[in-house]
Protein backbone atom coordinates (compact mmCIF):
# COMPACT_ATOMS: atom_id res chain seq x y z
CA UNK A 1 0.00 0.00 0.00
CA UNK A 2 1.58 3.23 -1.06
CA UNK A 3 2.11 6.49 1.30
CA UNK A 4 -0.19 8.52 -0.32
CA UNK A 5 -3.17 5.59 0.09
CA UNK A 6 -2.30 5.47 3.91
CA UNK A 7 -2.53 8.97 4.36
CA UNK A 8 -6.18 9.14 2.76
CA UNK A 9 -7.22 6.42 4.46
CA UNK A 10 -5.91 8.22 7.72
CA UNK A 11 -7.84 11.63 6.48
CA UNK A 12 -11.22 9.97 6.19
CA UNK A 13 -10.77 8.39 9.51
CA UNK A 14 -9.79 11.49 10.94
CA UNK A 15 -12.85 13.13 8.76
CA UNK A 16 -15.45 10.01 9.84
CA UNK A 17 -14.88 10.53 13.82
CA UNK A 18 -15.73 14.72 13.14
CA UNK A 19 -18.31 13.48 11.77
CA UNK A 20 -19.56 11.12 14.41
CA UNK A 21 -19.26 13.88 16.97
CA UNK A 22 -21.93 15.70 14.47
CA UNK A 23 -24.32 12.55 14.64
CA UNK A 24 -23.96 12.40 18.31
CA UNK A 25 -24.98 15.73 18.31
CA UNK A 26 -27.87 15.40 16.43
CA UNK A 27 -29.49 12.44 17.95
CA UNK A 28 -28.96 14.61 21.33
CA UNK A 29 -31.11 17.18 19.46
CA UNK A 30 -28.23 20.06 20.36
CA UNK A 31 -26.46 20.34 16.71
CA UNK A 32 -27.09 23.42 15.12
CA UNK A 33 -28.10 24.07 11.63
CA UNK A 34 -24.18 24.66 10.23
CA UNK A 35 -23.49 21.24 11.44
CA UNK A 36 -26.12 19.20 10.03
CA UNK A 37 -24.97 20.78 6.60
CA UNK A 38 -21.14 20.08 7.44
CA UNK A 39 -22.02 16.52 8.05
CA UNK A 40 -23.29 15.95 4.55
CA UNK A 41 -20.31 17.67 3.10
CA UNK A 42 -17.71 15.77 5.53
CA UNK A 43 -19.42 12.31 4.65
CA UNK A 44 -19.30 13.01 0.97
CA UNK A 45 -15.71 13.94 1.52
CA UNK A 46 -15.25 10.38 3.55
CA UNK A 47 -16.42 8.64 0.33
CA UNK A 48 -14.09 10.91 -1.69
CA UNK A 49 -10.55 9.75 -0.18
CA UNK A 50 -11.45 5.95 0.39
CA UNK A 51 -12.48 6.16 -3.42
CA UNK A 52 -9.16 7.44 -4.64
CA UNK A 53 -7.14 5.79 -1.69
CA UNK A 54 -8.44 2.14 -3.38
CA UNK A 55 -8.07 3.53 -7.26
CA UNK A 56 -4.22 4.24 -5.84
CA UNK A 57 -3.89 0.32 -4.40
CA UNK A 58 -5.83 -1.32 -7.70
CA UNK A 59 -3.24 0.78 -9.62
CA UNK A 60 -0.27 -0.12 -7.15
CA UNK A 61 -1.07 -3.87 -7.91
CA UNK A 62 -1.85 -3.59 -11.58
CA UNK A 63 1.67 -2.09 -11.65
CA UNK A 64 3.67 -4.90 -9.85
CA UNK A 65 1.84 -7.34 -12.23
CA UNK A 66 3.22 -5.15 -15.09
CA UNK A 67 6.30 -5.27 -13.52
CA UNK A 68 6.56 -9.00 -13.18
CA UNK A 69 5.40 -10.02 -16.42
CA UNK A 70 7.80 -7.92 -18.21
CA UNK A 71 10.71 -9.18 -16.24
CA UNK A 72 9.45 -13.24 -16.82
CA UNK A 73 9.24 -11.87 -20.55
CA UNK A 74 12.77 -10.24 -20.86
CA UNK A 75 14.40 -13.77 -19.16
CA UNK A 76 12.53 -15.76 -21.59
CA UNK A 77 10.64 -17.83 -19.05
CA UNK A 78 7.45 -17.23 -20.23
CA UNK A 79 5.89 -16.68 -23.82
CA UNK A 80 2.81 -14.52 -23.05
CA UNK A 81 2.81 -11.20 -21.25
CA UNK A 82 -0.25 -10.19 -19.37
CA UNK A 83 -2.09 -6.99 -18.04
CA UNK A 84 -5.38 -7.55 -16.00
CA UNK A 85 -5.74 -10.90 -16.89
CA UNK A 86 -5.63 -10.67 -20.44
CA UNK A 87 -2.72 -12.84 -22.23
CA UNK A 88 -0.71 -10.40 -24.79
CA UNK A 89 1.29 -12.39 -27.51
CA UNK A 90 5.06 -11.92 -27.31
CA UNK A 91 5.40 -11.47 -31.34
CA UNK A 92 2.50 -8.87 -31.44
CA UNK A 93 3.61 -6.52 -28.23
CA UNK A 94 6.62 -4.30 -30.44
CA UNK A 95 4.51 -4.50 -34.06
CA UNK A 96 3.98 -1.43 -35.88
CA UNK A 97 0.75 0.50 -36.52
CA UNK A 98 0.86 -0.45 -40.29
CA UNK A 99 1.68 -3.84 -39.43
CA UNK A 100 -1.25 -4.23 -36.27
CA UNK A 101 -3.60 -2.69 -39.01
CA UNK A 102 -2.53 -5.69 -41.51
CA UNK A 103 -3.01 -8.56 -39.08
CA UNK A 104 -6.51 -6.98 -37.82
CA UNK A 105 -7.48 -6.93 -41.28
CA UNK A 106 -6.76 -10.48 -42.09
CA UNK A 107 -8.31 -11.97 -38.74
CA UNK A 108 -11.18 -10.31 -39.54
CA UNK A 109 -11.07 -11.55 -43.18
CA UNK A 110 -10.79 -15.18 -41.48
CA UNK A 111 -13.17 -14.47 -38.88
CA UNK A 112 -15.98 -13.92 -42.14
CA UNK A 113 -14.55 -16.71 -43.88
CA UNK A 114 -15.45 -18.98 -41.20
CA UNK A 115 -18.64 -17.75 -40.03
CA UNK A 116 -20.07 -17.04 -43.59
CA UNK A 117 -18.59 -19.51 -45.46
CA UNK A 118 -21.40 -21.06 -46.83
CA UNK A 119 -22.71 -17.38 -48.44
CA UNK A 120 -23.17 -17.15 -52.50
CA UNK A 121 -20.17 -15.37 -54.29
CA UNK A 122 -21.98 -12.23 -53.94
CA UNK A 123 -23.01 -11.63 -50.86
CA UNK A 124 -18.52 -12.37 -49.67
CA UNK A 125 -18.07 -9.69 -51.80
CA UNK A 126 -20.25 -7.50 -50.00
CA UNK A 127 -18.25 -9.05 -46.77
CA UNK A 128 -15.03 -8.25 -48.02
CA UNK A 129 -12.80 -5.34 -48.18
CA UNK A 130 -11.55 -4.75 -51.28
CA UNK A 131 -7.41 -3.71 -50.87
CA UNK A 132 -7.23 -1.44 -53.69
CA UNK A 133 -10.87 0.65 -53.83
CA UNK A 134 -12.12 0.24 -49.96
CA UNK A 135 -15.10 -0.97 -49.28
CA UNK A 136 -17.16 -2.92 -51.79
CA UNK A 137 -20.82 -2.95 -51.89
CA UNK A 138 -21.14 -1.24 -48.90
CA UNK A 139 -24.71 1.17 -48.47
CA UNK A 140 -23.73 4.72 -47.01
CA UNK A 141 -25.01 5.53 -43.87
CA UNK A 142 -28.02 7.86 -45.44
CA UNK A 143 -28.79 4.30 -47.44
CA UNK A 144 -28.53 2.13 -44.12
CA UNK A 145 -30.59 5.19 -42.21
CA UNK A 146 -33.64 4.93 -45.34
CA UNK A 147 -33.25 1.16 -44.97
CA UNK A 148 -33.79 1.01 -40.99
CA UNK A 149 -36.89 3.17 -42.10
CA UNK A 150 -38.04 1.05 -44.84
CA UNK A 151 -37.35 -2.49 -44.02
CA UNK A 152 -38.41 -4.55 -40.59
CA UNK A 153 -35.07 -5.21 -39.66
CA UNK A 154 -34.06 -5.81 -35.84
CA UNK A 155 -33.76 -2.78 -33.48
CA UNK A 156 -30.43 -3.43 -32.55
CA UNK A 157 -29.00 -3.28 -36.22
CA UNK A 158 -30.86 -0.25 -37.13
CA UNK A 159 -29.97 1.63 -34.01
CA UNK A 160 -26.44 0.15 -34.08
CA UNK A 161 -25.73 1.76 -37.34
CA UNK A 162 -24.89 4.92 -35.58
CA UNK A 163 -22.03 2.47 -34.09
CA UNK A 164 -20.04 3.72 -37.91
CA UNK A 165 -17.69 6.24 -37.70
CA UNK A 166 -19.14 9.73 -38.94
CA UNK A 167 -16.79 12.21 -37.58
CA UNK A 168 -18.14 11.93 -33.61
CA UNK A 169 -16.39 10.72 -30.93
CA UNK A 170 -15.22 6.85 -31.20
CA UNK A 171 -15.96 5.76 -27.60
CA UNK A 172 -19.41 3.53 -27.07
CA UNK A 173 -21.07 5.45 -23.64
CA UNK A 174 -22.65 2.21 -22.01
CA UNK A 175 -25.61 2.52 -19.27
CA UNK A 176 -25.11 1.18 -16.19
CA UNK A 177 -27.36 -0.30 -13.20
CA UNK A 178 -26.23 -2.27 -10.22
CA UNK A 179 -27.97 -5.42 -9.49
CA UNK A 180 -25.95 -7.50 -7.48
CA UNK A 181 -23.01 -10.55 -6.44
CA UNK A 182 -24.97 -13.53 -5.86
CA UNK A 183 -22.47 -15.29 -8.49
CA UNK A 184 -19.01 -14.01 -5.91
CA UNK A 185 -20.77 -14.33 -3.07
CA UNK A 186 -22.06 -17.63 -2.55
CA UNK A 187 -20.55 -20.93 -3.35
CA UNK A 188 -20.81 -21.71 -7.40
CA UNK A 189 -20.00 -25.72 -8.22
CA UNK A 190 -19.60 -26.66 -12.19
CA UNK A 191 -20.71 -29.95 -13.35
CA UNK A 192 -20.24 -32.14 -16.73
CA UNK A 193 -24.14 -32.47 -16.93
CA UNK A 194 -27.80 -31.33 -16.55
CA UNK A 195 -29.17 -34.75 -14.75
CA UNK A 196 -31.22 -34.33 -11.33
CA UNK A 197 -28.20 -34.11 -8.64
CA UNK A 198 -28.69 -34.87 -5.14
CA UNK A 199 -26.89 -33.16 -2.53
CA UNK A 200 -26.84 -35.03 0.89
CA UNK A 201 -27.28 -33.71 4.34
CA UNK A 202 -26.81 -35.12 7.98
CA UNK A 203 -28.47 -33.65 10.74
CA UNK A 204 -27.23 -35.09 13.88
CA UNK A 205 -26.96 -32.14 16.18
CA UNK A 206 -29.53 -33.58 18.88
CA UNK A 207 -27.76 -36.72 19.59
CA UNK A 208 -24.60 -36.34 22.30
CA UNK A 209 -22.95 -39.19 24.22
CA UNK A 210 -24.14 -40.60 27.57
CA UNK A 211 -23.89 -42.73 30.62
CA UNK A 212 -25.08 -46.16 30.68
CA UNK A 213 -25.14 -48.51 33.22
CA UNK A 214 -22.89 -51.49 34.32
CA UNK A 215 -24.70 -54.69 32.04
CA UNK A 216 -26.77 -52.53 30.17
CA UNK A 217 -27.92 -52.50 26.70
CA UNK A 218 -27.26 -50.08 24.00
CA UNK A 219 -30.36 -48.53 22.52
CA UNK A 220 -29.80 -47.96 18.39
CA UNK A 221 -29.79 -44.00 17.22
CA UNK A 222 -29.86 -44.18 13.85
CA UNK A 223 -28.14 -40.57 11.82
CA UNK A 224 -30.79 -38.55 10.45
CA UNK A 225 -30.26 -38.28 6.87
CA UNK A 226 -31.48 -36.25 3.91
CA UNK A 227 -31.16 -34.39 0.78
CA UNK A 228 -31.28 -31.34 -1.49
CA UNK A 229 -32.02 -31.68 -4.60
CA UNK A 230 -30.93 -29.69 -7.73
CA UNK A 231 -32.29 -29.52 -11.68
CA UNK A 232 -30.58 -27.48 -14.34
CA UNK A 233 -32.84 -24.80 -15.67
CA UNK A 234 -31.41 -23.41 -18.86
CA UNK A 235 -31.54 -19.68 -19.29
CA UNK A 236 -31.32 -17.29 -22.30
CA UNK A 237 -30.19 -14.15 -23.02
CA UNK A 238 -32.02 -13.76 -26.53
CA UNK A 239 -31.02 -13.43 -29.81
CA UNK A 240 -28.99 -10.10 -31.36
CA UNK A 241 -28.59 -9.81 -34.87
CA UNK A 242 -25.64 -8.29 -36.41
CA UNK A 243 -25.39 -7.16 -40.35
CA UNK A 244 -22.56 -7.61 -41.86
CA UNK A 245 -22.06 -4.15 -42.93
CA UNK A 246 -21.78 -2.86 -39.32
CA UNK A 247 -19.58 -5.56 -38.24
CA UNK A 248 -17.12 -4.02 -41.08
CA UNK A 249 -17.82 -0.16 -40.55
CA UNK A 250 -18.28 -0.11 -36.76
CA UNK A 251 -15.33 1.62 -34.94
CA UNK A 252 -15.73 -1.03 -31.95
CA UNK A 253 -15.81 -4.75 -32.53
CA UNK A 254 -19.34 -5.54 -32.58
CA UNK A 255 -18.44 -9.13 -31.25
CA UNK A 256 -17.19 -7.57 -28.06
CA UNK A 257 -20.18 -5.03 -27.71
CA UNK A 258 -22.44 -8.39 -27.52
CA UNK A 259 -20.42 -10.34 -25.77
CA UNK A 260 -20.11 -7.51 -22.63
CA UNK A 261 -24.03 -7.28 -23.57
CA UNK A 262 -25.12 -10.81 -22.79
CA UNK A 263 -22.22 -10.39 -19.68
CA UNK A 264 -24.56 -7.96 -18.08
CA UNK A 265 -27.73 -9.62 -19.23
CA UNK A 266 -26.79 -13.43 -17.49
CA UNK A 267 -25.24 -10.70 -14.21
CA UNK A 268 -28.81 -9.23 -14.16
CA UNK A 269 -30.98 -12.00 -14.74
CA UNK A 270 -29.42 -14.90 -12.36
CA UNK A 271 -28.77 -12.74 -9.38
CA UNK A 272 -32.28 -11.83 -9.62
CA UNK A 273 -33.16 -15.64 -9.66
CA UNK A 274 -30.76 -16.43 -6.93
CA UNK A 275 -32.37 -13.84 -5.06
CA UNK A 276 -36.32 -13.72 -5.13
CA UNK A 277 -36.76 -17.20 -7.67
CA UNK A 278 -39.98 -18.76 -6.55
CA UNK A 279 -38.15 -22.50 -8.14
CA UNK A 280 -40.75 -22.80 -10.29
CA UNK A 281 -39.15 -23.62 -13.36
CA UNK A 282 -36.22 -21.47 -12.45
CA UNK A 283 -33.36 -20.98 -9.77
CA UNK A 284 -34.83 -21.02 -6.46
CA UNK A 285 -34.30 -17.62 -4.64
CA UNK A 286 -32.34 -17.64 -1.45
CA UNK A 287 -35.67 -15.54 0.20
CA UNK A 288 -37.50 -18.46 -0.64
CA UNK A 289 -35.35 -20.88 0.37
CA UNK A 290 -35.11 -19.12 4.01
CA UNK A 291 -38.72 -19.54 3.48
CA UNK A 292 -38.85 -22.62 3.14
CA UNK A 293 -35.63 -23.52 5.51
CA UNK A 294 -38.02 -23.53 8.61
CA UNK A 295 -36.22 -20.76 9.96
CA UNK A 296 -37.53 -17.85 12.65
CA UNK A 297 -37.12 -14.88 11.17
CA UNK A 298 -35.72 -12.09 13.12
CA UNK A 299 -38.58 -8.74 13.07
CA UNK A 300 -37.43 -6.01 13.34
CA UNK A 301 -37.92 -3.60 16.21
CA UNK A 302 -36.29 -0.10 14.39
CA UNK A 303 -33.85 2.51 15.18
CA UNK A 304 -35.97 4.54 17.36
CA UNK A 305 -33.32 3.54 20.31
CA UNK A 306 -29.98 4.90 18.54
CA UNK A 307 -31.94 8.62 16.35
CA UNK A 308 -34.74 9.24 18.56
CA UNK A 309 -37.02 9.58 15.48
CA UNK A 310 -39.89 7.53 16.86
CA UNK A 311 -38.81 4.89 13.83
CA UNK A 312 -40.41 1.57 14.44
CA UNK A 313 -40.10 -1.79 13.13
CA UNK A 314 -42.10 -1.22 10.24
CA UNK A 315 -39.57 1.69 8.58
CA UNK A 316 -36.24 1.53 9.89
CA UNK A 317 -33.46 -0.69 11.15
CA UNK A 318 -31.63 -0.03 14.17
CA UNK A 319 -28.57 -1.51 16.29
CA UNK A 320 -30.80 -4.49 17.69
CA UNK A 321 -31.93 -6.12 14.84
CA UNK A 322 -28.17 -6.84 13.49
CA UNK A 323 -27.44 -7.91 16.91
CA UNK A 324 -30.85 -10.26 17.06
CA UNK A 325 -29.80 -11.24 13.07
CA UNK A 326 -26.15 -12.17 13.81
CA UNK A 327 -27.19 -13.93 17.38
CA UNK A 328 -29.91 -15.70 15.13
CA UNK A 329 -27.74 -18.03 13.28
CA UNK A 330 -25.52 -20.75 15.20
CA UNK A 331 -22.18 -19.34 16.23
CA UNK A 332 -20.58 -22.34 14.16
CA UNK A 333 -21.44 -20.57 11.21
CA UNK A 334 -20.57 -16.81 12.01
CA UNK A 335 -16.76 -16.10 11.47
CA UNK A 336 -16.27 -18.27 7.99
CA UNK A 337 -14.82 -16.55 5.24
CA UNK A 338 -18.10 -16.40 3.10
CA UNK A 339 -20.54 -15.08 6.22
CA UNK A 340 -21.51 -11.46 5.73
CA UNK A 341 -24.72 -9.47 5.26
CA UNK A 342 -26.74 -8.91 1.98
CA UNK A 343 -28.87 -5.51 1.63
CA UNK A 344 -30.51 -3.01 -0.89
CA UNK A 345 -28.15 0.10 -1.15
CA UNK A 346 -31.15 1.79 0.52
CA UNK A 347 -30.47 -0.41 3.93
CA UNK A 348 -26.64 0.76 3.79
CA UNK A 349 -27.78 4.69 3.96
CA UNK A 350 -29.67 4.02 6.72
CA UNK A 351 -26.45 1.90 8.10
CA UNK A 352 -24.03 4.42 8.35
CA UNK A 353 -26.24 6.64 10.43
CA UNK A 354 -26.54 4.60 12.62
CA UNK A 355 -25.01 4.64 16.66
CA UNK A 356 -24.94 2.10 19.41
CA UNK A 357 -25.61 3.13 22.83
CA UNK A 358 -22.30 4.29 23.44
CA UNK A 359 -22.18 6.82 20.68
CA UNK A 360 -19.93 4.30 18.71
CA UNK A 361 -21.12 3.91 14.65
CA UNK A 362 -21.93 0.80 13.36
CA UNK A 363 -21.15 0.89 10.05
CA UNK A 364 -17.01 1.51 9.91
CA UNK A 365 -14.81 2.10 6.88
CA UNK A 366 -12.05 -0.69 5.73
CA UNK A 367 -8.75 1.45 6.92
CA UNK A 368 -6.49 -1.35 5.33
CA UNK A 369 -5.58 -2.25 2.35
CA UNK A 370 -8.28 -4.50 0.25
CA UNK A 371 -10.52 -4.87 3.70
CA UNK A 372 -14.24 -4.09 3.58
CA UNK A 373 -16.23 -2.07 5.19
CA UNK A 374 -17.93 -3.32 7.65
CA UNK A 375 -21.01 -3.20 10.10
CA UNK A 376 -20.68 -4.73 13.77
CA UNK A 377 -17.22 -5.67 12.50
CA UNK A 378 -18.84 -8.33 9.38
CA UNK A 379 -18.57 -7.37 5.81
CA UNK A 380 -21.90 -6.95 3.76
CA UNK A 381 -22.86 -7.25 -0.12
CA UNK A 382 -25.19 -4.96 -1.88
CA UNK A 383 -27.45 -6.64 -3.43
CA UNK A 384 -30.20 -4.35 -5.70
CA UNK A 385 -32.61 -6.97 -6.68
CA UNK A 386 -33.68 -7.42 -2.83
CA UNK A 387 -37.36 -6.62 -2.42
CA UNK A 388 -37.77 -3.00 -3.22
CA UNK A 389 -40.69 -0.60 -3.64
CA UNK A 390 -39.24 1.51 -6.26
CA UNK A 391 -38.80 5.29 -6.30
CA UNK A 392 -35.95 7.76 -5.45
CA UNK A 393 -32.80 5.52 -4.73
CA UNK A 394 -33.02 8.10 -1.87
CA UNK A 395 -35.91 7.09 -0.17
CA UNK A 396 -36.21 4.45 2.20
CA UNK A 397 -39.02 3.03 -0.23
CA UNK A 398 -37.34 -1.16 0.95
CA UNK A 399 -38.68 -0.49 4.40
CA UNK A 400 -42.60 -1.71 4.01
CA UNK A 401 -44.18 -4.19 7.01
CA UNK A 402 -43.20 -7.66 6.17
CA UNK A 403 -40.36 -7.09 3.32
CA UNK A 404 -37.19 -9.23 3.74
CA UNK A 405 -34.51 -6.41 3.96
CA UNK A 406 -31.47 -7.80 5.65
CA UNK A 407 -29.81 -11.47 5.16
CA UNK A 408 -27.13 -12.81 7.56
CA UNK A 409 -25.26 -16.07 7.43
CA UNK A 410 -22.59 -18.80 5.56
CA UNK A 411 -23.38 -17.83 2.08
CA UNK A 412 -21.30 -21.00 1.08
CA UNK A 413 -24.11 -23.03 2.17
CA UNK A 414 -26.49 -21.46 -0.71
CA UNK A 415 -24.87 -23.16 -3.81
CA UNK A 416 -25.36 -22.30 -7.01
CA UNK A 417 -25.00 -25.27 -9.77
CA UNK A 418 -23.42 -23.96 -13.04
CA UNK A 419 -23.52 -26.95 -16.24
CA UNK A 420 -20.29 -26.41 -17.83
CA UNK A 421 -19.96 -22.83 -19.18
CA UNK A 422 -22.29 -20.91 -21.15
CA UNK A 423 -22.16 -21.12 -24.81
CA UNK A 424 -22.87 -18.52 -27.40
CA UNK A 425 -23.72 -18.98 -30.97
CA UNK A 426 -23.44 -17.74 -34.28
CA UNK A 427 -26.80 -18.11 -36.38
CA UNK A 428 -25.49 -17.93 -39.69
CA UNK A 429 -27.91 -19.47 -42.14
CA UNK A 430 -31.15 -18.19 -40.11
CA UNK A 431 -30.24 -14.50 -41.19
CA UNK A 432 -28.88 -15.19 -44.59
CA UNK A 433 -30.74 -13.56 -46.82
CA UNK A 434 -30.43 -10.69 -44.96
CA UNK A 435 -26.99 -10.13 -44.81
CA UNK A 436 -26.74 -10.81 -41.28
CA UNK A 437 -25.68 -13.43 -38.33
CA UNK A 438 -27.27 -13.59 -35.22
CA UNK A 439 -25.62 -14.17 -31.60
CA UNK A 440 -27.16 -15.83 -28.58
CA UNK A 441 -26.03 -17.51 -25.51
CA UNK A 442 -27.67 -20.42 -23.58
CA UNK A 443 -26.53 -21.37 -19.81
CA UNK A 444 -27.93 -24.04 -17.51
CA UNK A 445 -28.07 -23.01 -13.53
CA UNK A 446 -30.07 -24.04 -10.87
CA UNK A 447 -29.55 -23.07 -6.84
CA UNK A 448 -30.58 -24.60 -3.04
CA UNK A 449 -29.79 -23.73 0.36
CA UNK A 450 -27.77 -26.66 1.42
CA UNK A 451 -29.60 -26.69 5.31
CA UNK A 452 -29.46 -29.88 6.48
CA UNK A 453 -31.49 -28.44 9.69
CA UNK A 454 -30.07 -26.00 11.86
CA UNK A 455 -30.15 -22.90 9.66
CA UNK A 456 -26.97 -21.23 8.10
CA UNK A 457 -28.43 -18.06 6.87
CA UNK A 458 -31.34 -16.23 8.20
CA UNK A 459 -33.37 -13.36 7.07
CA UNK A 460 -34.40 -9.70 9.28
CA UNK A 461 -38.36 -8.94 7.77
CA UNK A 462 -39.90 -5.49 8.60
CA UNK A 463 -42.93 -5.83 11.35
Amino acid sequence: MSVKSVQLRSEANDLYKEARAIQTKKSAGTATADEIKKFDTIMADVDLKLDEARQLEATDDRMKKIDEELRTARNGVSETASIDGKKLDKRYKYETAEQRNERIYKEKRGFYDFVFGDCNDESRKVMHRDRSNGLTNIPSYEQRAQEAISNPITAFTANASFLVPQGFQYELEVATKAYGNMLGDCRVIDTASGNPMYWPTENDTAQAAHVIGESTQVSENDINLSHVLFGAWKYTADVVRVSLELEQDSFESIDNIVKDAFAVRWGRGLNRDFTTGDGNQKATGILTAIAASGATPVTAVGSSREDGSGATGTNSIGYDDYVNLIHSVDPSYRNRPKTRFVFHDQVLQSARLLLDKFGRPLWLPGMSANSPDTILGVPYSINQQMPSGGGSPFTPTVFFSGNPTVIYGDLSKYVIRRVKEMSIMRLVERYADFGEVGLLSFGRYDAQLVDAGTHPINVLKQA
